[in-house]
């Protein structure tokens, strides 16, 4: 998940973790840290804006029942995460 959430959507997860980690001066428990991963990764989903701007491909992460026409419009289906499918697109 670390390395899909790097190359696609433009976030280090340990960073994330890192700094979750000093601001509460402990270490995360490994549900902690999953939960903290989910909630990055859904955080770019409603805010689009906070991908890379430069980056050569537009990326959603989507229920698979949303996905429906998604390779119709242009969108190549990259991988599951976390039961829902990483989708991107030339930009």
């Amino acid at each position: 998940m670390k390395s899909i959430a790097k190359n696609f959507l433009g976030i280090d997860l340990l960073n994330v973790k890192v700094a979750k980690e000093k601001e509460i001066e402990r270490e995360l428990s490994p549900a902690e840290e999953l939960t903290l991963y989910e909630n990055e990764i859904k955080e770019l989903r409603i805010n689009p804006q906070n991908l890379n701007e430069d980056a050569k491909y537009r990326n959603k992460l989507a229920k698979e029942k949303e996905v429906g026409d998604y390779p119709n419009r242009g969108w190549e289906m990259v991988q599951t995460v976390n039961s829902k499918i990483l989708a991107r697109k030339k930009a």
